[in-house]
């Protein structure tokens, strides 16, 4: 965090990712997951959860453990919308889609972040940034 810190404080702008619904996790979890993220600098601290892709060994190893959810299109694309393919082994599928969903609009809150890491930030550098792409690309007629 320390470093995140420094990163920020030089102008930086500092996102981060976080997975939720590894085997160990239980509800519990997504509390220590957000007292984690909030003290952190980061503008964008994005929340996804884990799931078992199906060209990764992941995914015969958990139909090998018959721990897949398996009901067409949330097979080839799990996690886009914060919904696993794998069964928990301390929540259930609600449970942890729930759970994420609440993480990641508590980590989102302005009023959960540091103030080095307030989105004004972002928006000033994704200004300038966008003001200096107009300035530099050519006018077609």
């Amino acid at each position: 965090m320390l470093e995140a810190n420094k990163i920020g404080k030089a102008g930086t702008v500092v996102t981060s990712d976080m997975m939720v619904g590894f085997d160990s996790e239980n509800l519990n979890c997504l509390e220590r997951q957000f007292d984690f993220g909030t003290p952190l600098p980061v503008v964008n601290l994005r929340t996804a959860i884990l799931v078992a892709p199906i060209a990764t060994p992941r995914y015969p190893e958990m139909k090998a453990a018959r721990r897949l959810f398996e009901n067409g299109l949330t097979d080839a694309f799990p996690g886009g919308d914060l919904w696993t393919n794998i069964e928990s082994l301390q929540m259930s599928r609600e449970q942890l889609a729930e759970g994420a969903v609440r993480l990641l609009d508590a980590l989102l809150e302005l009023d959960n972040k540091p103030s080095e890491a307030r989105p004004e930030i972002a928006w000033d550098i994704a200004s300038a940034l966008t003001s200096f792409l107009n300035a530099s690309l050519p006018v077609r007629k």
